[in-house]
C-alpha cells in the first residue's frame, strides 16, 4: 500500500511532462464524471422529492437498489481481485521467505485488495450522496454521518469477498477455479435478475396495477431484510432525510455497521491466515489433466491456438465474461417488460425508436467488453513479442490473428444482443436489417480501435490482466470508442427518423430527403471503413517499431 503511494508520488515528481499530462487528463475526466453523475442524480432525486406523499419512499427505493448493486459488485470484485493479490502476486514469494507472520501478510494483502476493488464504488458514491444532501438541504452533519456509515458498509462487502476467496482457494487450485467462478457469476446474474424482477420496476409507472394508495405504498416498502447491511444503511438514510441526526435508531444502525465490520475483519484474519499457506501452495500447482476438444486440433493458426489455451486457463477472464453475460440477459429481458402499448406515441414508431436507441446501448456494451478483452491482448504478450518478431511468423499475420480472435466472439455477442431485442420489440424489416448491418460495422471498428490502441499504449508491467484495461490507454480507448459510436448514431438518427415518420403518416419522401438519407448512410460506411483500416495501419507501424 505504502509502496504504491510512493510509486504514484515518484511518477508525479519524476515522470516528466508526459506523465503530468496523463494525470491531469485522468483528473479532468474524473471531475467531469463526478459533475455529470451529480447532475443526473440531482434531477432524479429532486423530481422524486417533489412528488407528494410517495416522494420519500421512491428515494429510499432507489437507494435500496443502488446499495444492493454496490454490495454485489464489491463482493464479486474482491473475489476476483483477491485471487490475484493473495495467491498469484509475485511479491507473495518474498513475503513468505521473510520473517513475517501470516496475519501481517493477510492484513496487508486485504487492504491492497480493498483499495484496488472498492475505490471506484467509493468515488462514484460521493456525487450520489452530495446530490441527496442538496435535495433535502442537509448540513455538514448529514455528510459526516452518511460517509462514515458507507465506509463500514463497503468494508463488510469486501470482507465477505475475501473470506469467500480464501475458502475457494483452499478447496480448489486458484489456477483452476474458472468453473467455480462461472457458477458464482451465473449465481450473481440469476440473483440480480430475480431481485430486479421481484421489485417489478415496470409496475411503478402503471397506475392500473394499484387500486389504492395504500397498496402502492405497501409495494414501495417491501423487500427489506433486517439482517442485510443494505437495510442498515437505508435505515440511517431514512432518518437522515428527516434531519433527525441524533436519533437513537441512527446510533443503533451506525454501531451495527461498524461492529459487524470489525467482527468480520477479525473472522477474515483468522480464517484466511489459517488457510493462507496451503491455499498459496495450491495456487502454484500445474494442471493435472488435459482436456482435449475435437475442434481445437483443426485450428491451424498458432497464435489463435495459443490465445484460446490462455483464455480457457485464465479464470479471471471466464468470471468477468459470465458476469457480463448475466447482465446482458437482464438487459434483454427488460425490453420484454416495457409497457409500450400504454405510450402516447404510435406503437410502431416507438418500437422502432427503441430499437434504434438499443443500437447505441449495445454499442456501448460492446465497447466496454472490447476494452476489457481486446485492448490487453498485445500487452499480455510482454517479452514473447521479441520471439514473435524474430520468428518467421510475419507481424502482419500476427496482428490479423489477434483481430480475428477478438472480432468473432464480439460479433456473435452483438448479433445475439441486437437480434433478440429486435425480435422482442417486433421492429419492421428496415430497422431490423439496419441495426444488424450497423452493429457488424461497429463491432469491426471497435475491435480495430481496441487492438491498435493497445499497441500504442502498451502496459508491459502489470500484476493482473484486469489492470491493463483500467490504465490510461484503456481510458483513452473507451472514450474514443464512445465518440465513434456516438458519431455513427448521430449520422443515422436523422435519416432513420425521417423514414419512420414517413411510414407512420403514410407519406412519400421527397427527392431531396432521399438524397440526404443516401449521403448519411454513405458517410456512416466511410466512417466505419476508416475506423477499421486506419487504426490497424497505425498499430502495425507502431508494432514494427517496438524495441525490447
Amino acid at each position: 500500500m505504502i509502496t504504491s503511494i510512493y510509486a504514484l508520488k515518484n511518477r508525479i515528481i519524476f515522470g516528466g511532462k508526459k506523465e503530468m499530462i496523463k494525470i491531469l487528463f485522468i483528473l479532468s475526466l474524473a471531475l467531469a464524471f463526478s459533475i455529470g453523475s451529480y447532475l443526473i442524480f440531482f434531477k432524479i432525486l429532486l423530481y422524486f422529492n417533489k412528488t407528494d406523499i410517495i416522494g420519500k419512499f421512491l428515494i429510499i427505493k432507489l437507494f435500496s437498489l443502488i446499495f444492493l448493486t454496490f454490495f454485489s459488485f464489491i463482493y464479486f470484485s474482491n473475489i476476483i481481485t483477491g485471487l490475484s493479490t493473495f495467491y498469484l502476486s509475485s511479491d507473495v514469494n518474498l513475503y513468505l521467505a521473510s520473517p513475517v507472520s501470516y496475519y501481517r501478510i493477510v492484513n496487508m494483502k486485504y487492504w491492497q485488495t480493498f483499495v484496488q476493488s472498492s475505490w471506484m464504488i467509493i468515488f462514484f458514491s460521493l456525487p450520489v450522496f452530495y446530490s441527496l444532501g442538496r435535495v433535502i438541504n442537509a448540513d455538514i452533519m448529514f455528510y459526516i454521518i452518511i460517509f462514515s456509515s458507507f465506509i463500514p458498509f463497503v468494508i463488510i462487502a469486501s470482507l465477505f469477498g475475501v473470506i469467500t476467496t480464501g475458502i475457494l482457494a483452499k478447496l480448489f487450485s486458484v489456477r483452476r477455479t474458472k468453473w467455480i467462478l462461472f457458477v458464482l457469476g451465473l449465481t450473481f446474474g440469476i440473483g440480480f435478475y430475480l431481485y430486479i424482477r421481484f421489485l417489478k420496476p415496470e409496475q411503478f409507472v402503471d397506475p392500473e396495477k394499484f387500486l389504492t394508495l395504500t397498496s402502492y405504498l405497501a409495494t414501495l416498502r417491501s423487500a427489506d431484510n433486517i439482517f442485510l447491511p443494505t437495510t442498515w444503511i437505508i435505515k440511517i438514510i431514512t432518518y437522515l432525510m428527516d434531519k433527525d441526526y441524533f436519533n437513537k435508531e441512527i446510533l443503533y444502525y451506525f454501531s451495527l455497521l461498524w461492529i459487524n465490520a470489525l467482527f468480520f475483519y477479525m473472522i477474515m484474519l483468522e480464517v484466511v491466515s489459517r488457510l493462507f499457506f496451503s491455499s498459496w501452495s495450491n495456487a502454484q500447482e500445474g494442471r493435472q489433466k488435459r482436456i482435449t476438444l475435437p475442434w481445437f486440433n483443426k485450428i491451424k493458426n498458432p497464435i489463435i491456438r495459443k490465445d484460446l489455451l490462455i483464455f480457457f486457463r485464465d479464470p479471471s477472464q471466464w468470471s468477468q465474461l459470465f458476469l457480463l453475460l448475466s447482465l446482458v440477459i437482464v438487459y434483454i429481458f427488460n425490453f420484454s417488460a416495457l409497457p409500450l402499448e400504454k405510450s402516447p406515441l404510435p406503437t410502431l414508431y416507438l418500437k422502432n425508436l427503441l430499437s434504434f436507441i438499443n443500437l447505441g446501448l449495445a454499442g456501448f456494451v460492446l465497447s466496454a467488453i472490447s476494452v476489457r478483452f481486446a485492448f490487453p491482448c498485445i500487452s499480455t504478450e510482454k517479452a514473447s513479442l521479441m520471439l514473435i518478431k524474430a520468428s518467421p511468423f510475419s507481424l502482419k499475420k500476427y496482428l490479423y490473428s489477434k483481430y480475428i480472435f477478438n472480432f468473432y466472439p464480439l460479433l456473435i455477442l452483438s448479433i445475439i444482443l441486437i437480434c433478440v431485442t429486435n425480435i422482442i420489440l417486433k421492429t419492421d424489416k428496415f430497422v431490423f436489417y439496419l441495426s444488424f448491418i450497423t452493429i457488424i460495422f461497429l463491432t469491426s471498428g471497435l475491435t480495430s480501435l481496441s487492438i491498435s490502441l493497445g499497441i500504442i499504449f502498451p502496459v508491459l508491467k502489470f500484476e493482473n490482466r484486469s489492470s491493463i484495461s483500467s490504465s490510461f490507454g484503456g481510458l483513452v480507448c473507451m472514450l474514443i470508442s464512445i465518440f465513434f459510436i456516438g458519431a455513427v448514431i448521430i449520422l443515422e438518427a436523422h435519416p432513420v427518423s425521417r423514414i419512420l415518420w414517413a411510414e407512420v403518416f403514410g407519406r412519400q419522401l421527397s427527392f431531396k430527403a432521399t438524397l440526404g438519407i443516401y449521403f448519411s448512410f454513405i458517410a456512416v460506411f466511410l466512417l466505419n471503413l476508416a475506423v477499421l483500416i486506419i487504426p490497424l495501419k497505425i498499430g502495425f507501424k507502431k508494432l514494427c517499431e517496438m524495441e525490447f
